[in-house]
This record gives C-alpha cells, sequence and structure tokens, in this order.
C-alpha cells in the first residue's frame, strides 16, 4: 500500500482566487485539501510568472512563462480555442520539481476528497504485453473520457483532468511535442514536425492530441479527426485504455471539481463509465474477471429515456391563463 510520503501532488495552472462554498474551485482549497488527505505528500503549485501566489505554502513554487492559448482558423481568422500548451508548460515544469516516486497531477481549481485513487489501481493487476507503454496504469476520472460506444464516437478523448501514477509515467506521456501556438498547417512545411501536430489540434480536440500524438511516439498512426475510427484504429484505442489507464468516476478517485460538479452528476452517453472500461479490462487483460453491476451506465440509460417524455410532457401541457 502506498504512503503519502511516496507521493507528490502537481497542482497545476493559474492561481484561482477564492469563491464559492467554502472556496471551492480555489488554488488555495486545493492545496488545503491536499495537505488534508495527503499530510505527508510534496506539494508543488506549478503556475505562471506573475501569478499573485501570497498566503499560499505549497512545498515547492514553481513559476513559467506563459506560453499563451493555443491558435487556430476559424471560417478565415485566426482564434483562441484552447489551452493545451499551457497545462502542458505547466504540468511538465512541475513533474521535472517532483521527487517522490509517484505523482498526482491535479487542475488548480480542483480538490482532493480522499486517497481513493490510491487503492483503484490496485484492484486490476492484470496487464497485456501488447501496447504496455507504462510501468503502471495511470488513473484518470470518467468524466470527459469520451466512449467510442456513444452516439458520437471519439477515439483517444481521455480525460486530463487528473492523472496518477508512477512519477516516471507521468513524465513520459508529457513528454510529447508541445504543439505549434498557430495551429494552422498550412504555416509549416510537410517535413516540419509542427505540420502534423497543427493538423491534429485543427481537427481534433486537446484530449484527443494529448493521448493520440503520445499513442503515436510508440506506434505509428495518423488519426487526423475529431471522430475518426476504423476497426484498426478502434482495436488499438481499447487495448491503450484497458492495458495503460484506469478510468473512475470522481468519487472513486477521490477528487472534486467544482467547475463540472453539476455535469459530471449524470453522464448521460457520451463518457466511459466504471464499468465500461471493466469490460475492456476482461477483453484484453483479465478473461476471467468478472465486472460488477453497472449502476451508472444504467443510470444513464433511464435518463435517455425519461427526459424526453418529461419534455413531451411539458409541451403538451395546457398554458397557463
Amino acid at each position: 500500500m502506498l504512503k503519502a510520503k511516496d507521493i507528490s501532488v502537481v497542482i497545476q495552472g493559474p492561481v484561482f482566487p477564492a469563491c464559492g462554498k467554502n472556496g471551492e474551485g480555489s488554488t488555495a482549497r486545493a492545496i488545503a485539501s491536499t495537505r488534508q488527505v495527503l499530510p505527508e505528500a510534496e506539494i508543488i503549485l506549478s503556475t505562471w510568472e506573475g501569478a499573485d501566489a501570497a498566503g499560499l505554502a505549497p512545498d515547492r513554487l514553481i513559476f513559467s512563462p506563459d506560453p499563451g492559448g493555443n491558435m487556430r482558423m476559424e471560417n478565415g481568422q485566426l482564434k483562441h480555442f484552447g489551452n493545451i500548451s499551457r497545462q502542458m508548460v505547466s504540468t511538465q515544469a512541475g513533474l521535472a520539481a517532483v521527487t517522490r516516486p509517484y505523482a498526482v497531477k491535479l487542475r488548480a481549481d480542483a480538490e482532493l476528497r480522499s486517497d481513493a485513487f490510491l487503492r483503484i489501481g490496485a484492484k486490476y493487476p492484470a496487464r497485456s504485453n501488447d501496447l504496455r507503454l507504462f510501468t503502471e496504469r495511470l488513473v484518470i476520472p470518467t468524466f470527459i473520457s469520451w466512449s467510442p460506444n456513444g452516439p458520437e464516437p471519439r477515439l483517444f478523448h481521455l480525460s486530463d483532468l487528473f492523472f496518477f501514477g508512477p512519477t516516471e509515467d507521468l513524465r513520459k506521456i508529457f513528454s510529447i511535442p508541445l504543439p505549434p501556438i498557430r495551429c494552422v498547417p498550412e504555416e509549416y512545411g510537410a517535413e516540419d514536425p509542427n505540420h502534423y501536430l497543427a493538423k491534429v489540434l485543427t481537427k481534433c480536440t486537446q484530449e484527443q492530441y494529448l493521448h493520440s500524438v503520445f499513442v503515436r511516439a510508440q506506434r505509428p498512426i495518423s488519426f487526423l479527426s475529431v471522430n475518426e475510427t476504423t476497426p484498426e484504429l478502434r482495436a488499438l484505442h481499447d487495448l491503450y485504455v484497458a492495458n495503460n489507464l484506469v478510468i473512475g468516476e470522481f468519487h472513486q478517485i477521490g477528487m472534486h471539481l467544482a467547475k463540472f460538479a453539476s455535469r459530471s452528476r449524470i453522464h448521460l452517453s457520451d463518457h466511459y463509465t466504471h464499468g465500461e472500461w471493466q469490460r475492456l479490462y476482461r477483453e484484453y487483460c483479465d478473461p476471467a474477471f468478472a465486472p460488477g453491476i453497472d449502476w451508472t451506465a444504467l443510470v444513464n440509460r433511464a435518463v435517455r429515456w425519461i427526459l424526453p417524455l418529461v419534455r413531451l410532457a411539458r409541451a403538451l401541457r395546457p398554458a397557463r391563463r
């Protein structure tokens, strides 16, 4: 069983001021909750030069130059669309300072509610020898981990909100090339690595960039569309998910993110459930494993049936005079 003293927590991103009930969504709360849950852990705050970190008390405070948000062409205009470069720069700087064998990557507006993430990975020891990219599985949330079985399949769209695993493995996935700030493929020659990276971020999501570019470094693939899927890509995606990750609900991980609290209670049909990940684990890693009842999937299915009926009932209800 891992101890808190074995873990470094990299809290990365901008410094968020106190807000909401009990400071939810603030960086001060992120640090305080980590101290409470993991009192012996090393806490590293990795943020931007010029950020107001007064009154915060991490073990280490790291300031990096802000690379800026990522831009791409939309309807003929260059527009900001995301912060994948910012996430990668602050995470890389934080992980470089880690001195413990295991690490957590936590957003600066999130908090820890328990140390459940220490135990969820240990429940699934079996591994396949094919596409075994980490020394141990990384723990990530189900939220924003899109299931390819949903109504809008998205391969490699796996959550970047939280990571836990061996420090060397977190450093490995975040060692992929930074994307160009200007994601305009035409500005780079065909032989320039930025040409492919810009094409990925022009046509895919930030989460897809992180995971697909990492997998591509280990196994040659061409993945250039948010909804692209072929039998070969789907099989590779499923093996990657089953053999290198554990996908758990927020409460199964012990994480809370006030920004998404209301949206994460019901996944509807987009995101993985932990039960769905368990079935992948059985298929690719441990045929003898017996998944439990997937209560989240059952609730999601019920909601998908009930919501249209509720909307219809409201539409048919006589207007009040």
